[in-house]
């Protein structure tokens, strides 16, 4: 999808949508955010110290894309499998 089309279908809602509209596109970005930061730390952070920022269960905050989860596993999978363990 060109931007160009991003930014006409905005036209496409009434003065009294675009406030929802504006909502759901401020939570896509700040779930896409959330992901990309917590993917780009999978490579500068140890294991407990990433599950410290994103698990809650370790004392952070839940990533909203739970596919963040699985490739986090993937990673430390890969880490291990290089590590000989």
């Amino acid at each position: 999808m060109s931007d160009e089309f991003r930014v006409h279908n905005f036209y496409n809602y009434t003065l009294e949508e675009l406030p929802a509209v504006k909502n759901e596109f401020d939570g896509l970005y700040e779930s896409a955010l959330h992901f990309k930061e917590a993917q780009i730390d999978l490579s500068k952070l140890c294991k407990s110290c990433w599950l410290k920022k994103y698990d809650e269960q370790h004392g952070g905050h839940d990533v909203e894309d739970e596919k963040i989860y699985e490739l986090a596993e993937d990673h430390w999978k890969e880490q291990e499998k290089n590590n000989g363990h």
